[in-house]
C-alpha cells in the first residue's frame, strides 16, 4: 500500500528540518535509511538477527540518532557471544585445499561466438563477513596466471576479506618480495595434478554429441568430438 499523502508531506517536512549528512566513516552495524528518515541498528548473531530503528526526527538530527544507535548495539553486542571469524575456524572432511575457505574447482563456460565449451580450472575463496553476508572472488589458472599465483591470490583475498583484484594483486607482489609468498604456498594440500586426476568433470563426454555444438578440451585446445574414434 503507497503512503498515505499526510505520511508524505511528514517525511518530507522532517528531511528539510534535519538534511541528510552521512558520518565521517562507516560505523559498524549501522545503516542510514534516507527514505525512511531513519538510523537502522543491526546484528545477527548464531542465526538470529537483533535489529532496531531510529527516528531522525525524534533524536532532532542524524548524529543524535546514530548516538542513540550506537548506545543501543553496545548494549545488545554485551549480552552475545563473539562473532565467528570470517570462515569456518576448522577444517572438515570436503576441504581438501589445506585453508578453510579455499577450494579448487574446474568450472566450463559455453561462448556463443564460437559455439564451444571450454573448461577452466579456478581457486575460489569463499567468506562471511561481519554482517553476516557471504562473499568470495575467484581466480582462474591460464596463461597470465599461474596455479601458485592463483592460490596465493585467493588466499590472500580470503584473508584481507576483499574482492578488490588490484589491491589483492599489488598485496602479490609484496608478498614476493617479503618471502610470504612461499609460506603461504606451503599452506596448500590440493594441487592441480591431484585435482585432475580425481575430478569427474574431466571424464570424457558422450560420443554422441550435437553436430551443431563442440566441446574443447581447455588445456589441449582440441575439440573433444576430433578425438572420438
Amino acid at each position: 500500500m503507497l503512503p498515505s499523502k499526510n505520511v508524505a508531506k511528514r517525511k518530507k517536512k522532517v528531511s528539510e528540518l534535519y538534511p541528510y549528512s552521512p558520518p565521517p566513516k562507516k560505523i559498524k552495524y549501522l545503516t542510514d535509511n534516507t527514505k525512511e528518515m531513519t538510523v537502522m541498528a543491526r546484528v545477527m548473531r548464531a542465526n538470529v538477527k537483533h535489529l532496531k530503528t531510529f527516528r531522525v526526527s525524534k533524536y532532532k538530527g542524524w548524529e543524535s540518532a546514530r548516538i542513540a544507535a550506537k548506545k543501543w548495539m553496545n548494549k545488545i553486542l554485551d549480552t552475545l557471544p563473539e562473532c565467528q571469524s570470517g570462515t569456518h575456524t576448522t577444517l572438515s572432511e570436503n576441504d581438501k585445499s589445506g585453508v578453510v575457505g579455499l577450494r579448487l574447482v574446474n568450472n566450463k563456460t559455453h561462448r556463443k561466438d564460437t559455439n564451444r565449451t571450454y573448461y577452466y580450472w579456478q581457486w575460489n575463496a569463499k567468506w562471511v563477513n561481519e554482517s553476516h553476508e557471504r562473499r568470495g572472488t575467484s581466480w582462474q589458472i591460464n596463461e597470465r596466471v599461474s596455479e601458485d599465483d592463483a592460490f596465493v591470490l585467493a588466499y590472500l583475498s580470503l584473508e584481507a576479506q576483499s574482492t578488490d583484484r588490484d589491491a589483492i594483486k599489488r598485496q602479490l607482489v609484496d608478498a614476493r618480495s617479503s618471502g610470504r609468498y612461499e609460506k603461504i604456498l606451503s599452506k596448500r594440500k590440493m594441487t592441480l595434478d591431484k585435482a585432475k586426476k580425481s575430478s569427474s568433470k574431466l571424464k570424457e563426454p558422450p560420443k554422441k554429441l550435437s553436430s551443431t555444438k563442440k566441446e574443447v578440451n581447455h588445456f589441449t585446445g582440441i575439440d573433444n568430438d576430433s578425438i572420438h574414434l
